[in-house]
């Protein structure tokens, strides 16, 4: 969701509600979301938009609701030797 303006006060607020003018929310704005305390403050939303796995996942990682995997280091390759590069 893009919200039309940066609102800080929603990070904190403890409940959240939307308010939409045909009882769904539409994916291209006009809708609003309304927070804080008794329902004081409200943004207008811009745009809804699909969240991909990759995007979630990276959602996930930084809130630390999830632990990245790790990955192996790969494989050193055959080596048969080094050559040796004269200089002057």
């Amino acid at each position: 969701m893009t919200l039309l303006s940066p609102v800080f006060e929603l990070r904190g607020s403890a409940s959240l509600r939307f308010q939409s003018r045909d009882e769904q929310l539409c994916p291209y704005g006009g809708d609003t979301i309304i927070f804080g305390t008794f329902g004081r403050g409200g943004t207008r939303i811009q745009s809804i938009s699909r969240v991909s796995a990759e995007q979630e996942e990276e959602i996930l990682l930084r809130f630390g609701l999830i632990e990245r995997a790790e990955q192996a280091p790969p494989e050193p390759g055959n080596v048969t030797g080094a050559e040796v590069e004269e200089l002057d």
